[in-house]
């Protein structure tokens, strides 16, 4: 029935709009993560999803995870539960530490977790203008931990008239309230921007009951997001940037799964700023990156814990336009980690020269060669590598198509946390060592039609993971960090279309699927995952957006065959302009069909909630 009437409801918009055919076949978008140029992302030899601030607007209630779990072959986990659970996210079956998270091109290695990956509960999408998502192993570009995968997360822009805002007011289920407010410009050389969000939510219990006479407390959330972004343009050589953000947020916990905790929170706190000045010469561009960023996570219950720690990157890069065909990329990071884990203090410093090189002939044949040096003070330097040649042909006036090709390696060393941690940390500890290998297509029509297909595969060796220990009874009594003798492999299909119909109708679709040696190893990933998506434009300034995912069976855990079932969820997005396109009115409904999942054993999840807003340009 369900999927009836999503059928229904895209032939609606099908055929309402299918005499309107758009005449272009310029693409439009360019991308930078691939090759750290900015690039056509018809010329780009990966397949690179970018989610655009126009597609966020369309898609209110949305948090930043929500938006990511859309993409082909990444699972976030924890998105679908109370604000405040942890959030995961799987790349093409890689565990969160195998993806970088950059915000404005910084890497938000986070010291105070258990792995470095970044914490996507700290950003609020508003903030966003752009995400572009890059799989496959990129650690010769970025370094430590971009073994899966890249999420380069770009924020806006600052207007260029001399002062233009919004107010956002929005409110919706289980008590929740958002207030964004943001006042941005340009005056002669200087452009400066100030963001406000304040978010909060009552909740309902993250344990999940299975006593009918138990009454577990409600777990709320609250979370505040302070962000200043400013910039100087002196002339046409010579330019800087500079960021001051404070992100908090507080949630309600409980005990364990299917356990209640009353007065039990967590309270994450980050503080980042960052500057980048860079030189504009002939044929050419020099630029400094200087960030420091400060987390602090405090657990408040009946086993109280705080972890501290920091993170300084510096990043010098050198850009060259060597020909018409050639262009060349050096630079050296240094990355400077400090974290405090119950009183017991750590740090490790990375300093990696690298290169990229892109070669492109007028035939439409390119090149890209990657190549990093990572020399860590903890252990033995390693080279990294990555070759990408791909070559885009025209077919005809009307259709082009890209074959590519990906060979790379990647490292990851083991966080602060694995090595330091008094109770499950692990001194004799090795890095991790990945090879990644994906062969594709895509397909580019003039009608709108944009069609990606991928084949990838990767060898995960000296794996780290957790080693649990049970007494004779089977009850749990500690456990440490270890390298897995063996090897993890993993390989798998992708497959997405685009189709712009018109100017009004694009119509969406993708399909994932992989494969493991052992599937122990992999617990809580999906094997399969579709999705379709309907978004069109039935009046002027308007927008509706229906997105349709589904989420195949998963393993519970290591220890255990159980799979929890599979799940679909439908929603739907509205969105009006009126007063010339400065006041919009939108809402959404998330699981239309109120379906009820399970996403983590003994935990809960959101039913059908709904999201109603207000929000004014100026």
């Amino acid at each position: 029935m369900r999927g009836t009437i999503l059928v229904v409801l895209l032939s609606i918009g099908f055929l309402s709009y299918a005499q309107e055919r758009k005449d272009t076949t310029d693409l439009g978008e360019f991308v930078v993560t691939g090759t750290r140029f900015r690039t056509p992302i018809e010329k780009s030899g990966k397949t690179i999803y970018k989610l655009t601030r126009e597609f966020i607007d369309k898609s209110p209630s949305k948090t930043v995870a929500d938006l990511l779990n859309e993409v082909p072959a990444v699972q976030t986990d924890g998105n679908f539960g109370t604000p405040g659970t942890n959030i995961e996210y799987y790349v093409r079956g890689a565990r969160s530490k195998y993806t970088l998270v950059l915000i404005d091109g910084v890497p938000m290695n986070d010291p105070t977790g258990i792995s470095l990956f970044y914490d996507l509960r700290y950003l609020p999408a508003n903030q966003v203008e752009s995400i572009e998502i890059l799989k496959g192993g990129l650690s010769a570009l970025y370094g430590s931990n971009a073994a899966a995968g890249v999420i380069s997360i770009n924020l806006r822009d600052n207007a260029k008239d001399l002062i233009q805002g919004t107010i956002d007011v929005n409110g919706g289920s289980f008590g929740a309230f958002g207030l964004n407010a943001n006042v941005n410009g340009t005056s002669n050389s200087f452009d400066y921007g100030l963001s406000f969000n304040r978010t909060s939510f009552d909740g309902f219990t993250a344990a999940a009951q299975t006593d009918p006479n138990a009454n577990f407390d409600d777990d709320g959330f609250e979370k505040t997001n302070l962000l200043f972004k400013g910039g100087y343009q002196g002339d046409n050589r010579f330019g800087m940037d500079f960021t001051v953000a404070y992100d908090d947020f507080k949630a309600d916990i409980d005990a364990f799964s299917f356990t209640d905790e009353l007065n039990a929170f967590s309270d994450y706190q980050q503080f980042r700023i960052g500057a980048r000045p860079q030189l504009e010469f002939k044929n050419g561009r020099s630029a400094l990156s200087v960030s420091y960023i400060n987390n602090e996570r405090v657990f408040q219950s009946a086993f109280p814990s705080t972890f501290e720690g920091e993170n300084l990157q510096v990043d010098q890069t050198n850009e060259f336009e060597i020909s018409e065909f050639a262009r060349a990329l050096f630079g050296v990071n240094v990355q400077r980690l400090k974290n405090n884990t119950e009183n017991q203090e750590g740090d490790f410093t990375i300093v990696d020269p690298y290169a990229s090189i892109v070669l492109e002939s007028d035939q439409g044949l390119n090149f890209h060669f990657g190549l990093r040096l990572n020399t860590h003070s903890d252990y033995d330097n390693q080279l990294l590598t990555t070759v990408n040649p791909s070559w885009l042909i025209d077919l005809s006036r009307d259709v082009s198509i890209k074959p590519f090709l990906s060979i790379s390696n990647a490292y990851n060393t083991p966080s602060l946390f694995q090595i330091n941690s008094p109770f499950f940390g692990n001194q004799d500890l090795t890095p991790e060592q990945t090879n990644s290998y994906e062969f594709g297509t895509a397909l580019y029509t003039k009608s709108g039609l944009t069609y990606n297909f991928a084949l990838f595969r990767r060898d995960e060796d000296n794996a780290i993971d957790f080693l649990s220990i049970f007494d004779a009874n089977g009850a749990f009594i500690g456990g440490r960090y270890i390298n897995l003798d063996s090897r993890r492999e993993v390989q798998g299909i992708e497959t997405d279309i685009t189709w712009d119909i018109n100017t009004k109708v694009t119509l969406t679709a993708n399909y994932s699927k992989l494969a493991t040696n052992n599937d122990a190893l992999f617990s809580r990933i999906p094997k399969e995952k579709y999705g379709v998506g309907l978004l069109f434009t039935p009046i002027e300034a308007s927008s509706i957006n229906i997105r349709y995912n589904h989420t195949g069976e998963r393993r519970v855990s290591p220890f255990s065959d159980d799979k929890l079932e599979s799940y679909s969820l439908v929603d739907i997005a509205l969105r009006k302009q009126f007063l010339s396109k400065k006041l919009t009115a939108y809402g959404a409904i998330n699981n239309i069909f109120d379906e009820e999942f399970v996403g983590v054993v003994g935990f809960t999840t959101m039913g059908r909630n709904y999201t109603v807003g207000l929000s004014y340009d100026f």
